[in-house]
């Protein structure tokens, strides 16, 4: 729990604690689905790497929400478990205090943005390699 940012010793960009705690919760979940469970945690990571820089947050919200979006498209649709599986995320990337300090902050970048749906899910899933 190394500072704000964490270890990620492979470089993947999420943290080794974050990235073994998929591990488990993801464990039966197919490859297509873990590849956007994990691109939620990246872009979360990414958000805390970035917290106090609102002009990077907001630029990486387009991210979030089409990795948001490609997990609804790969579970058809299944709000709940993304729900879950999101405060359970959360959870592991916010663990310490001033990781919550950032979370706070990151979120307060946030209102009042309109979000607008698009028709296509499936193309939400065609993720640039960063």
């Amino acid at each position: 729990m190394s500072g704000l940012v964490g270890i990620d010793l492979d470089q993947d960009g999420i943290r080794d604690d974050v990235q073994r705690f998929i591990g488990v919760i993801a464990q039966d979940e197919p490859a297509e689905v873990k590849e956007a469970i994990n691109k939620v945690a990246i872009i979360g990571q990414q958000e805390l790497a970035n917290a106090y820089d609102e002009t990077t947050v907001l630029a990486l919200f387009p991210q979030a929400i089409a990795s948001f979006r490609c997990y609804l498209h790969r579970t058809k649709d299944d709000r709940r478990k993304y729900r879950k599986l999101r405060k359970e995320i959360e959870a592991k990337l916010y663990n310490t205090y001033d990781r919550l300090k950032a979370k706070n902050q990151i979120n307060s970048y946030f209102g009042g943005m309109t979000i607008s749906r698009p028709d296509d899910y499936e193309a939400q899933c065609n993720f640039q390699n960063e």
